[in-house]
Order: structure tokens, then C-alpha cells, then sequence
């Protein structure tokens, strides 16, 4: 009697987990502890993301692909200028800034409201510094003091 058994599927981690991108295995090797090891980690890091972004740069990639290789070259900066100064972390990277890039490619949008608002009492009472209202005011009132003072 035979009898066809099919194969459970193995359910152990190994076949569960994703394969590491090498961002990820990057990331996991900068846990060393000297100093100079995790700065040299860092800066690989760095300049491997300053390449990236010059490649999708010169592929013309979407830009949320910019901005999101900018933000992981912004983070990878920020980590290095905990341990070398900034002027030494661009050098690695012939003067690139990632900051710098992104207000060039995503400029801010200028803040239309600019200084206070006007409260709606001084919207009001915008009238009262008009001189040609207060001249008109002025003609009218002598027109009815004069015709007031002709009832007599």
C-alpha cells in the first residue's frame, strides 16, 4: 500500500527570516568597540551612501528614492560627526553635504504669512488711518453744521 505523503513545510526561523541587505549587515558590524574601528566602519558606510546617491543621481531616480538615500546619508553623517568633526567626514566625501543637497533638490516653501497676524480689530479699524476718508468725513460735517446753522 502506498501512500503519498506530502512534506510539512519547515517553519524554523532560517527559512522564516529575510536575507540582510548590506545596509543592515553594515549597520550590525559598526557594534565593534574601538574607536578608530567604528569610525572607519562609519565612513565606509557614509561614502557608500554619498555613491549611491551620486549613481541615482545620474539615473535620474524618483525622488522619494532621493530623499530616502538622503536621509540615510543624513544619519550616517550625524553618527560620524559624534566622533570626527564635519569638516573631516566631508573630506571623505570631496566636499558633499547631504544637508546641503537636500535644500538644493527639495527647497523649503517660503512661509506666506510673514510677521504677525492682524487681529480682526485692527482689520476693522484699517479705515481709520485713511486721510481721504477723514478729508470726506470732515466736508460732510461742515455741510451739516452749515445747513444746521441756516435753520435759524
Amino acid at each position: 500500500m502506498d501512500v503519498d505523503v506530502e512534506p510539512t513545510p519547515s517553519t524554523s526561523l532560517a527559512s522564516i527570516q529575510k536575507p540582510q541587505t548590506e545596509e543592515e549587515d553594515l549597520e550590525i558590524q559598526v557594534v565593534s568597540t574601538s574607536k578608530e574601528d567604528k569610525i572607519a566602519k562609519l565612513v565606509k558606510i557614509h561614502v557608500a551612501n554619498h555613491q549611491k546617491f551620486v549613481e541615482a543621481q545620474k539615473s535620474k531616480a524618483t525622488q522619494e528614492m532621493m530623499l530616502n538615500l538622503l536621509g540615510l546619508a543624513q544619519k550616517s553623517q550625524k553618527e560620524l560627526q559624534k566622533l570626527i568633526s564635519k569638516k573631516e567626514v566631508e573630506e571623505y566625501t570631496k566636499g558633499w553635504n547631504p544637508w546641503e543637497e537636500k535644500r538644493v533638490l527639495f527647497p523649503h516653501t517660503a512661509n506666506k504669512n510673514k510677521g504677525k497676524n492682524m487681529s480682526s480689530l485692527s482689520m476693522n479699524n484699517r479705515h481709520y488711518n485713511n486721510p481721504q476718508k477723514w478729508k470726506k468725513l470732515a466736508n460732510i460735517s461742515s455741510a451739516i453744521t452749515n445747513f444746521y446753522n441756516s435753520l435759524d
